[in-house]
């Protein structure tokens, strides 16, 4: 699903409040979603990832089961992938660059070393 948000100050204004809140309220790790916002899935956007960091929140990202690879595939396990990234291991380099710390599934570990040449 790519949620269409009428411009920022509606993410800002309607969406980050709730969020904002959790950070105030002390929470220590969130989950990004399979969806993306705007065209950008949600565990490969460093706006949205980044949001948090403003706030002074210091916690840990988890992707949900397998968002990391709905970042870029598509298949019957996983209708609905964003091909965002350019393959599975640039889609697996996008959800760390924006911020993403850890992977309810096998794409971190099947994409990272590809994606860095580690």
């Amino acid at each position: 699903f790519d949620a269409k948000v009428r411009g920022r100050a509606d993410l800002y204004n309607t969406y980050f409040p709730a969020f904002q809140a959790c950070v105030e309220a002390g929470v220590r790790s969130f989950m990004c979603s399979y969806n993306a916002v705007d065209g950008v899935p949600a565990c490969a956007d460093p706006a949205l990832l980044t949001q948090l960091r403003s706030w002074g929140w210091e916690g840990v990202v988890t992707s949900d089961c397998d968002a990391v690879a709905n970042v870029f595939w598509s298949n019957s396990s996983l209708p609905g992938g964003h091909r965002y990234g350019g393959s599975g291991p640039g889609a697996a380099r996008a959800a760390v660059a924006a911020g993403t710390d850890l992977d309810c599934g096998l794409k971190f570990f099947d994409g990272v070393e590809a994606a860095y040449g580690r």
